[in-house]
């Protein structure tokens, strides 16, 4: 008896196919495995984009009609270019274990996501990947790139890009990973594509002997996991060019996903995190895919927000006092029904203010602006700054604050996180000769800009000017809360996320069924809300209170 496995022929397709006949045969040494290689329409033109090839199927349509043809008997396929639904006549009869489901960047100077220069070209076919790559890092060149992996390093090698994005795995299937420059993205900060990482075998449905004989090859919590996330992609639709990105993983009491959608016009970011059973990991995957395509897809006339669009919606803003003001108003503007119960409080410290000379003197929070420039609280206007001094603002509220002390033009980068900050800097110390920062700061304020800014050769001072103190509700404040029952929770900080935890209130509403949509102001944010096990999150694209307004009016107008 003999087998004809089916494959594409780029080295990877190759060492996937042999790594499966390799199983088989152990399992089935008087069974004779034979490989035939398929060339594919993704594999002959390797200059189109994807899309312009039909999109999905464009690497195993052709497998798919040799199969039903009777030429070969069962075709190996990289589970995450293969379409959700398959022909009438076939079916997936097994799914290897998973390798290693992260992306990776390679780059030809060791890079980090973090430390990759500004306007650096980086090629990736992937809108998946394109997104998540623009929500940390706006500030970089994304570039189509096309061919296999070898294809890809080689022209990475040639500097034709910056950097590349690629799967861990198909570099670990290939004995890649010791590749110059690679840099292992956490899948907290890139969710995979929905089935990366899993080989599929194909056969005919009729194929009775032929299942029995690959079945054991099935690795049951992947093809459950998989299961799971191509369910969500199905209902979800749009294919393996789709922006959604979804991971399944065993857990002790079934199996826990993550995933996450971008909004179709670039307003908001959408996270969701949970655990479904093995028993019903189609429907759940439906379900998570449905809801996913709800929130992200907004059509031309939900671009102009009504200013009705948060009616009837109960919303806790736990922004410290002082701050909390214009953004409630523009909440009720909208017809948001607004609970004020700050989370934090802020408090001066004294500090002894170092020199400017020859410096940087960059502000990450309104907060450092006022305790900065102001510690005593007198009349703004007898607070001024020296003439031609450069000075950074992250963030349009940081940026707000500034003018009232005469600062109308401050340097603000194309979006107010560390990373893109510091490699914007970086790129003006070329010009300036200035190598020296001076960040004021809170007491609770994450090092991720000063310890990125030393990484690329700066001196940085970081005074601390002032407090964040975590408020500790009365049992009547933490009452308020449950009464109110908010459709959504603001957190503009990841002090704020800790002093919600320690309040007990995610838990108080829970026992309560409330489920709160928490709206979170940027990544770092997120990213503390999502270790907690806050969720859903929406990430407003703009950091600011008005950024986030807006992500909330898009957000509930599009599911009206």
């Amino acid at each position: 008896m003999k087998i004809i496995f089916g494959t594409r022929g780029s080295a990877l397709a190759l060492a996937q196919t042999e790594q499966i006949m390799a199983l088989f045969s152990a399992l089935h040494p008087a069974v004779e495995a034979e490989m035939k290689i398929i060339k594919t329409s993704g594999d002959r033109d390797q200059h189109s984009s994807l899309s312009s090839l039909g999109g999905w199927g464009a690497f195993t349509r052709e497998l798919e009609k040799e199969l039903i043809a009777g030429t070969i008997d069962a075709a190996v396929h990289s589970l995450k270019d293969l379409p959700t639904e398959q022909p009438e006549p076939l079916t997936i009869v097994a799914v290897a274990a998973r390798a290693p489901v992260e992306d990776v960047l390679l780059t030809n100077e060791d890079f980090t996501l973090d430390t990759l220069p500004s306007g650096s070209e980086v090629g990736t076919s992937s809108l998946r990947r394109e997104v998540q790559l623009r929500r940390f890092r706006p500030d970089l060149c994304i570039k189509d790139i096309r061919g296999n992996v070898q294809t890809r390093i080689d022209k990475l090698r040639r500097h034709e890009y910056d950097a590349i994005l690629l799967a861990r795995a198909g570099l670990s299937r290939l004995a890649l990973l010791q590749e110059k420059g690679l840099y292992i993205i956490p899948v907290t900060m890139m969710i995979p594509a929905p089935g990366q990482g899993a080989i599929a075998i194909e056969i005919r449905k009729s194929d009775n002997l032929l299942r029995d004989l690959l079945l054991p090859l099935n690795d049951e919590q992947t093809a459950a996991c998989v299961q799971f996330e191509r369910s969500a992609l199905r209902s979800f639709g749009g294919g393996c060019r789709s922006p959604l990105a979804i991971h399944a993983a065993p857990h002790a009491s079934g199996l826990e996903f993550q995933s996450f959608v971008a909004e179709s016009r670039n307003r908001y970011f959408f996270f969701h995190k949970a655990l479904s059973s093995w028993n019903t990991v189609t429907e759940e995957g439906d379900a998570l895919g449905q809801m996913l395509q709800s929130v992200s897809v907004r059509t031309e006339s939900a671009h102009k927000t009504p200013e009705d669009a948060l009616s009837d919606k109960k919303i806790l803003v736990t922004r410290a006092h002082h701050q909390s003001k214009p953004f409630c108003d523009i909440l009720r503007t909208h017809g948001a029904e607004v609970l004020e119960l700050p989370f934090i409080s802020i408090q001066g410290v004294a500090f002894e203010k170092p020199s400017l000379k020859d410096s940087w003197l960059i502000f990450t929070s309104a907060n450092a602006v006022h305790h900065f420039v102001n510690p005593e609280g007198t009349d703004p206007a007898s607070c001024r700054f020296e003439r031609d001094l450069l000075i950074g603002a992250i963030g349009t509220g940081t940026a707000e604050a500034l003018s009232e002390y005469g600062v109308t033009t401050p340097y603000i980068p194309q979006k107010g996180t560390a990373k893109v900050f510091a490699n914007e800097l970086t790129a003006k110390k070329k010009m300036s000769g200035i190598t020296k920062a001076v960040i004021p700061c809170g007491d609770k304020a994450l090092p991720e800009l000063s310890e990125l800014l030393v990484h690329q050769g700066w001196t940085v001072e970081t005074p601390v000017c002032y407090r964040t103190v975590i408020a500790r509700l009365t049992e009547g404040e933490k009452q308020a809360i449950i009464n109110f029952r908010p459709d959504v929770i603001t957190t503009f900080s990841p002090t704020a996320v800790e002093s919600m935890m320690q309040n007990g209130i995610p838990e108080n509403l829970q026992k309560v069924q409330c489920a709160p949509l928490y709206a979170s102001i940027g990544p770092t944010t997120t990213q503390e809300l999502q270790r907690r096990n806050c969720t859903p999150v929406l990430e407003s694209f703009l950091q600011s209170g008005t950024g986030l307004c807006d992500a909330l009016c898009a957000y509930y107008e599009g599911l009206h």
